[in-house]
């Protein structure tokens, strides 16, 4: 008979049944552990993408309820505020309703949950309720009235890799036994993840906090006072998890009652980006000081620039490297734009006694005209290349402004869209711009309140243009600089001199007659001493004709004689006893101030005087 231990068919049957059992099983498991791969996979990639902190914790908030299939997850996180106080926030996930959580207080520090807030470790408790660290806190013993029932509990730090708390998660079911060990690793590469996600969004919010304040430092807080001007401007940055740009604009007045208009974007991002514009700004005041023609203030913006590009390109990669860096996933939260830098400006001088503009563009933005007669046009000729191009050449153009025109100046932000062609939106700019509206046209707008044919604030044009042009989503920054001119009470009068010894005392003449004319004769004796030194120069230095040019303002009188020499006149350092070369130092004491200003044909020297 054959032996008790001898194989049977039927043993072999069971074997491989057992076998594919076994193997069906690993399938499975190995299914399962590739969707937990798969899901941590893709919530570190949204996760890596977010840069806010609320959503960064909602999303980890919520992976993590449906991976070990919690009732209910939530995740307490703090937030630094404006002023530097830490405060607790919280999100909710899971089946349960969030109106249950609305009224229950924030944890408390207690022997099971309070173990959760130093970040040590994790907390996996089978059934909570027999627990020996539960309900052993005076006067609390156990949940709060209004809580969901929890026997399961799984609770863990957020913790970055630096060991900074940066928050906390739980998780809870009202079964027993349903959290096991891989649940609770899974809820901590989760966690992990989100820690790093939270510390990036915290050090973006930083950057981010600290570029704004710069470039706020540096913006003009309120428009100066303009006569001639009815001035509004306006900067937004860009919406919460993009960072701030460097866009700028500036109103500057010059000699003559005349204002320079300047608006600017610089290319790239963070606090980089917002420096540049601040050394773009400062060399623009400068250079206005000096009261150079906008075309030549271009082309020294560009210089600088250029050496600005120089000097900041990257250095070449280690020999034996591919110079590559693989940043996949993660956003650009220190994008400093190192390399090439590229920026665009428009700077624009307006004259009042002549109601002109003279701009130039260095591949700005159109700016937008808007007649007093309502009809809005954008002046596309001419816009020039960018700053930071060699090669790039700057012209001038002079553009008539009538008392009731309104000149528009603004940054890309304003018209460009992912969704929409910029001619189409350029388009619907010059619309906007000639519709008034006394109602209100968006949230936060209040309805505008004039009189009947009282023309709209340019304030209120401002923010109408921001209510219809943008969604509340745009990732770039927004500048607005808008002017409307004033009807000006300018008298002006000029004379042709020759480069003759008459010439002073013909100038002489023309000052006495024009002020008894324009009632200013208290003025004589002092313009006169200054005039004569200002054409005497004109006439032994210059040699060329010139002309002396009085400009009446509300509070001063301007005088200016401009001739084709364009050596500039500096003070002379004398002896005590020289009488020579003092008719510099004559002028300065008998005006305001005063200046030379460079033209095509050769300069200005102007003085400024009051006239109360």
């Amino acid at each position: 008979p054959p032996s008790s231990s001898a194989a049977t068919p039927g043993d072999g049957n069971a074997a491989a049944l057992a076998a594919e059992a076994e193997l069906r099983a690993s399938q499975r498991r190995l299914t399962q552990e590739t969707r937990i791969v798969e899901t941590l996979y893709m919530i570190g990639q949204s996760l890596a993408r977010e840069l806010d902190t609320r959503k960064i914790a909602k999303l980890a908030t919520d992976a993590a309820t449906t991976a070990v299939d919690a009732e209910f997850g939530t995740c307490f996180y703090s937030l630094v505020s404006t002023d530097g106080q830490a405060q607790t926030r919280f999100v909710l996930a899971g089946k349960v309703p969030a109106e249950r959580f609305e009224s229950l207080p924030m944890p408390r520090p207690t022997p099971l949950v309070g173990a959760v807030f130093p970040g040590t470790a994790p907390i996996r408790c089978a059934d909570v309720t027999v627990d020996s660290r539960y309900g052993q806190r005076a006067p609390f013993h156990g949940l709060p009235p209004g809580h969901p029932p929890v026997k399961s509990f799984l609770a863990l730090p957020i913790t970055t890799i630096s060991g900074t708390v940066l928050g906390s998660m739980y998780f809870g079911h009202s079964e027993a036994g349903r959290f096991t060990e891989r649940d609770e690793q899974i809820v901590k590469g989760i966690a992990a993840q989100a820690a790093s996600a939270m510390d990036n969004a915290r050090l973006y919010r930083q950057e981010r906090e600290t570029a704004v304040e710069l470039q706020n430092s540096l913006l003009p807080a309120s428009p100066p006072h303009i006569a001639e001007l009815e001035i509004a401007f306006t900067y937004l940055p860009g919406a919460q998890g993009t960072q701030v740009g460097g866009d700028w604009f500036d109103v500057i007045p010059l000699a003559g009652g005349r204002v320079a208009l300047v608006i600017g974007d610089v290319m790239g991002r963070g606090i980089r980006a917002a420096a540049i514009m601040g050394q773009l700004r400062t060399a623009v005041r400068a250079y206005a000081v000096m009261d150079l023609p906008p075309g030549q203030i271009m082309h020294l913006l560009n210089r600088l620039v250029c050496t600005m590009s120089s000097s900041s390109a990257p250095p070449s990669p280690h020999p034996g490297s591919t110079g590559t860096h693989s940043t996949a996933g993660a956003p650009a939260v220190f994008d400093d734009g190192i390399g090439e830098q590229i920026a665009t400006c428009v700077y624009a001088v307006y004259d009042p006694a002549e109601e002109a503009l003279t701009w130039s563009s260095a591949g700005h933005m159109p700016p937008a005209l808007i007649t007093p007669q309502g009809s809005a046009r954008l002046i596309e000729d001419d816009l020039g290349m960018p700053l930071g191009i060699d090669e790039a050449v700057f012209d001038e153009q002079v553009l008539p402004l009538p008392a009731g025109t309104r000149l528009l100046l603004y940054t890309d932000g304003l018209v460009e869209c992912h969704n929409a062609p910029l001619s189409e939106r350029l388009a619907r700019l010059a619309t906007e711009l000639v519709r008034e509206d006394d109602g209100p046209v968006g949230a936060g707008l209040p309805a505008a309140r004039r009189a009947p044919g009282e023309p709209e604030t340019v304030q209120r044009t401002c923010d109408r243009l921001l209510h219809a042009m943008l969604s509340g989503d745009e990732h770039d920054d927004v500048a607005l600089l808008l002017v409307r001119t004033r009807p000006t009470r300018i008298r002006k009068a000029a004379l042709d001199l020759d480069p003759d010894p008459m010439a002073a005392r013909a100038a002489r003449r023309f000052v006495t007659s024009t002020l008894a004319e324009w009632h200013l004769e208290h003025l004589t004796d002092d313009v006169l001493s200054v005039v004569t030194e200002l054409v005497t120069n004109a006439t032994q230095h210059a040699a060329t004709t010139s002309q002396l040019a009085l400009r009446s303002h509300p509070g001063r009188l301007m005088v200016e004689v401009a001739d084709c020499d364009g050596r500039i006149p500096r003070p002379a350092v004398t002896q005590a006893m020289d009488e020579r070369h003092r008719g510099l130092l004559i002028v300065a004491q008998l005006s305001q101030r005063w200046g030379v200003r460079p033209t095509d044909r050769g300069k200005i020297v102007w003085a400024e005087m009051g006239a109360g």
